[in-house]
């Protein structure tokens, strides 16, 4: 029967494994801190651009016209019953503390009973801003017209229609 007292891992050889333990962590940490926020800023400018979808909607289907109203970081979403431009009852709302949101337009979107936007000019661009530098979204801006709403990229100063 043999012993070999030398047999294992010496002190050195398991700090170096713990070293590129520790490495490949924080890389693989930055890694998902930009991937999360680029997939946040995506995830935000599509639910806006759903409720958009969705007010326009239910203009038609109720034959109400239907206000979209857009703040720093929160969108509201409500049927309009008296035609004063202001959503009557509880809105539906989106809140986004980490995202800035831009509206070249009026502050409040006014779907009429035929689902149809009176815009000023040709269109209305929603686009959102992240607090986290080094996000490249797919998708980040909302293209408004009379008829059609696009999702888009900023590139430029300018909404890209996807």
């Amino acid at each position: 029967m043999c012993t070999n007292k030398n047999s294992g891992f010496t002190v050195t050889e398991l700090l170096v494994v713990i070293a590129l333990i520790a490495i490949l962590a924080s890389v693989s940490v930055m890694g998902y801190s930009s991937w999360h926020a680029k997939y946040g800023l995506e995830k935000a400018t599509r639910e806006i651009y759903s409720l958009l979808m969705k007010a326009r909607s239910d203009a038609v289907t109720t034959k109400t016209p239907y206000v979209v109203t857009i703040g720093a970081n929160q969108v509201q979403s409500g049927p309009d019953a008296d035609g004063d431009n202001a959503i009557d009852g509880t809105p539906a709302t989106l809140s986004y503390p980490n995202y800035v949101i831009n509206n070249t337009g009026n502050a409040a979107i006014v779907f009429d009973r035929r689902g149809l936007v009176n815009i000023p000019g040709n269109n209305q661009t929603i686009n959102l801003t992240s607090t986290i530098t080094g996000t490249n979204p797919a998708v980040d801006c909302i293209v408004i017209s009379a008829t059609r709403i696009n999702l888009g990229k900023m590139t430029g100063g300018a909404c890209v229609q996807r």
